[in-house]
């Protein structure tokens, strides 16, 4: 049986199997540190000083991603004034969600951007399975509120071709993107700042190769899109979370095509792998490179009052053994002590059998 539980970094303590297994119904958020003042919480927001060398240059100097995140304010303002305005149409509506976001072509030069380094950012997204990057599409609908007088339940980002299209029938609100609004709702109340999308660097962690090509070109469309969408889009392709920091293997899910081959995993028990194991399919296992959540968070969160890092984990089983490691080293416990506050929400999956 799956189900998503929230985690929270202020639940450290816990190190035990056993005890996360609790730990994961808890909710327990960790909170910047009480002693700042409104001004200095402010500053939090935009205090860049740090900001001057690697992936902060060109494309994503802090110049540039301060123009974006005005430009993305003056589409939200624009869209939410037209949406309360009773005179306004339907139509209006969604020519504004349409115009929102414009995809660059210019492979060239987002392939260039792609190949720079990983370096922490103030606000992050860590997402442990990221399938065919629709988690990440979701961090985008967060960031656009619903306008439910012109019958648009909630736009969503085609990630196909990068533009918003309006939702007007069917589920308007899926839970992971009401998780994710709400803890940058709440850090915007603690930072006295708005808090959205585009102030986030989102980093993918997917282990299955089939989707190495349609990640990578995800990521390329994403960072050349104006306004962009995100501060900042990188996949770690074939690459998993796991207990070490280490070459591992992917036990590949081959029967479940309809749901983007869902149930690959680390672990051999897993039900989807053994029903592909029985299915006859040549391609059952690789080699891919695993990456501990300690080393993520060290790799891709700025550690400074006021940050923020939001960890997404639907890994199949692998949960587990990958919040225990982070449990033992001590890098929750570290990152919340340095006023970074960590929210996380995983997919637990009970019926998976313990390796022998």
């Amino acid at each position: 049986m799956r189900k998503w539980r929230r985690v929270y970094a202020s639940l450290c303590v816990a190190v035990a199997t056993t005890v996360v297994l609790s730990a994961l119904s808890r909710d327990v958020r960790s909170t910047l540190m009480p002693f700042y003042n409104e001004t200095q919480k402010t500053s939090l927001l935009f205090d860049d000083s740090s900001d001057r060398v690697g992936h902060f240059d060109g494309l994503f100097s802090d110049a540039r991603a301060y123009q974006n995140i005005e430009e993305s304010n003056q589409h939200r303002q624009k869209y939410e004034a037209k949406c309360a305005d009773e005179s306004s149409t339907q139509e209006e509506i969604v020519e504004i969600l349409g115009s929102w976001y414009r995809p660059s072509l210019d492979g060239e030069v987002a392939t260039q951007q792609s190949k720079l380094p990983v370096e922490p950012c103030r606000f992050t997204f860590l997402d442990f399975g990221a399938n065919v990057g629709d988690s990440m599409g979701k961090l985008v609908d967060a960031g656009i509120p619903p306008c439910s007088k012109k019958g648009i339940l909630a736009p969503r980002i085609d990630l196909e071709h990068g533009f918003l299209q309006p939702l007007q029938k069917g589920k308007g609100f899926r839970k992971l993107i009401t998780w994710i609004r709400t803890q940058m709702e709440e850090v915007s109340r603690q930072l006295s700042g708005p808090v959205q999308p585009e102030n986030y660097c989102y980093f993918g962690i997917e282990g299955n190769p089939i989707f190495t090509n349609h990640l990578n070109r995800l990521q390329q469309r994403l960072m050349l899109t104006s306004p962009r969408p995100l501060r900042r889009v990188h996949f770690f392709t074939e690459t998993v979370g796991a207990a070490k920091d280490e070459t591992t293997v992917l036990f590949l899910d081959t029967v479940n095509e309809k749901e983007n081959f869902w149930g690959s995993s680390t672990l051999s028990g897993h039900r989807d792998v053994q029903s592909s194991l029985l299915s006859g399919n040549d391609k059952r296992e690789v080699s891919v490179q695993g990456f501990t959540l300690t080393r993520l968070l060290h790799e891709t969160v700025k550690m400074m009052p006021g940050a923020h890092v939001m960890v997404k984990m639907d890994i199949e089983g692998a949960e587990y053994a990958l919040l225990n490691e982070a449990f033992d080293s001590g890098a929750l416990c570290n990152t919340t002590a340095r006023a970074v506050r960590v929210d996380i929400i995983v997919e637990v999956h009970g019926e998976i059998q313990k390796q022998s």
